[in-house]
């Protein structure tokens, strides 16, 4: 199930950045768009902007990500979506391609 999710996951990442290339944009690392992903056990960001609080984590982090590469993660901080909502524990990496939340 794990790794067709990923499967699944990465598709998905590289049909979007084929449809952004033939429409003449590119991912932005500013992005504010989420997604909800069950398999993550992290929310995840490489949007520094939006991170408050950002610190350096005791022990770094090793994260699959969907192209199939091993990422080192050496921060973390919170998110203010609004609302009242606080993603607490947001890994930051530039690395990441995409914001997502751990569900």
């Amino acid at each position: 199930m794990q790794v067709l999710l990923n499967h699944t996951l990465y598709a998905l990442f590289k049909e979007k950045e084929n449809q952004e290339k033939l429409s003449g944009k590119k991912y932005s690392s500013t992005s504010l768009e989420w997604i909800l992903d069950s398999d993550a056990s992290y929310p995840m960001t490489s949007n520094i902007t939006i991170i408050n609080d950002l610190y350096d984590l005791l022990q770094a982090i090793f994260i699959l990500i969907p192209n199939g590469v091993v990422i080192k993660v050496k921060q973390a901080g919170m998110v203010n979506l609004g609302h009242d909502c606080l993603l607490k524990n947001v890994l930051y990496s530039l690395e990441f391609i995409c914001n997502l939340i751990s569900v």
